[in-house]
């Protein structure tokens, strides 16, 4: 039987939610909490999540998938949480690979581990798999645009600063310090308006930009791919890190641009599908909102003279694109990143995906030789990531590409 998330679990009920993406899912968590859901994000503390994944999932599942079914399973039976006052958020895009079937794949994989009580609620804009205690309102979309917004800030700012900064850890800690800040705002339903956000976006870059910085040496990385295995230490086992031992200069974008793409070829391609032409203006007042809400952010970053990429700035080059218009999955937002960051210097492209994941070799691996064609002096390298692969297997791919 389906366990479904009711009105009186709001109050009796941790909604936990899976480690995505690093930068942004403390400030995710808080816009639920500011709804008065009950969430936490999960961590990286059991050492046998893979393991866990892998017996409960089908192995021709992908790595994310496996990842956070291990994730929640090794939780639950690690005695973490209480699996009778536990729930647990999958967030849903939809697309053309099998992240829409994550959903089915954990309940099943929960009731074969004996954890059937536990309700899965989908985060989804199409309206499925429906519980009682959980909905999507404005307030809630308002703190979890918020919440993107200024995690994308933040993320921007260290990925700018880090590599330069003359005292060791003096950015990771002005980070931290503004993200706990940001995570207390927006529990509590502060500073997250429009005018409240372009004012506390400039204390922000103002703070930031009182670092010292030093001269380096230029080794830039730009780093492209599948959105969960490129931001996810958990995914792509600890990518950055790696990066920071070396101490390479390395950038890729943010969430709200994910976002938008996904918004953007979501409404284009219904739409089409459905030969709902005289809709098209609703497609251009979500995209002019959205848009606009980003414009917050990438307009003072610039301003400041920090790299960021708008969606819009990443959708003019769509036709540039070497005639790679396809908008399944992540189509043509990772070549477009790609060219966005050679552009601006970064001349070594790491491009992280999932092995097996068909939509990411057609739109990531499968661009790369007309890539290279294009832009001849540089590096573009793809990392596979897969359950079976032992780190030091990518550590030594990245290491080739840092000492080139």
């Amino acid at each position: 039987m389906t366990a479904l998330y009711t009105k009186q679990m709001r109050k009796t009920h941790t909604i936990l939610l899976p480690e995505m993406m690093e930068y942004h899912f403390d400030l995710i968590a808080a816009a639920f909490k500011n709804c008065g859901y009950r969430m936490e994000v999960l961590d990286y503390k059991n050492p046998d999540i893979k393991e866990t994944g892998l017996l409960y999932c089908n192995n021709d599942m992908c790595l994310p998938c496996i990842l956070i079914t291990g994730q929640l399973i090794s939780a639950l039976k690690h005695g973490i949480y209480d699996p009778k006052t536990t729930a647990f958020l999958i967030p849903q895009a939809g697309g053309a690979c099998r992240a829409p079937n994550y959903y089915y794949v954990i309940k099943k994989a929960l009731d074969k581990a004996g954890f059937s009580e536990v309700p899965v609620i989908s985060l989804n804009l199409s309206g499925k798999e429906k519980h009682k205690g959980f909905k999507l309102s404005l307030r809630l979309g308002f703190s979890l645009i918020a919440g993107a917004l200024y995690a994308d800030l933040l993320q921007a700012l260290y990925l700018n600063i880090r590599a330069k900064e003359e005292t060791a850890g003096e950015t990771q800690a002005l980070y931290n310090k503004w993200n706990q800040r940001l995570s207390d705002d927006i529990k509590n339903n502060r500073n997250i308006k429009a005018r409240k956000i372009k004012r506390i976006v400039k204390e922000i870059i103002d703070d930031f930009s009182k670092i010292k910085l030093k001269e380096i040496d230029d080794n830039r990385i730009g780093i492209v791919g599948e959105i969960y295995i490129k931001s996810c230490k958990l995914g792509n086992n600890g990518l950055e890190d790696y990066l920071k031992k070396y101490n390479a200069n390395y950038f890729m974008s943010g969430f709200t641009t994910y976002c938008l793409y996904v918004a953007d070829t979501s409404v284009a391609g219904f739409i089409d599908t459905h030969h709902l032409k005289l809709f098209s203006f609703v497609r251009g007042i979500i995209m002019h909102y959205l848009n606009k809400k980003q414009a917050l952010i990438s307009k003072p970053l610039k301003k400041a003279g920090y790299l960021f990429f708008s969606y819009k700035e990443l959708k003019n080059r769509k036709d540039q694109v070497l005639d790679f218009n396809t908008s399944t999955a992540d189509g043509w937002l990772v070549s477009a990143e790609m060219m966005g960051l050679i552009e601006k210097g970064y001349k070594k492209i790491l491009i992280a995906l999932p092995f097996g994941c068909m939509v990411s070799h057609v739109c990531s691996k499968g661009i790369i030789r007309r890539m290279n064609e294009k832009y001849k002096d540089c590096m573009i390298y793809p990392i596979e990531y897969d359950s079976s692969m032992a780190p030091i297997v990518a550590e030594n791919r990245i290491l080739l590409v840092l000492q080139s």
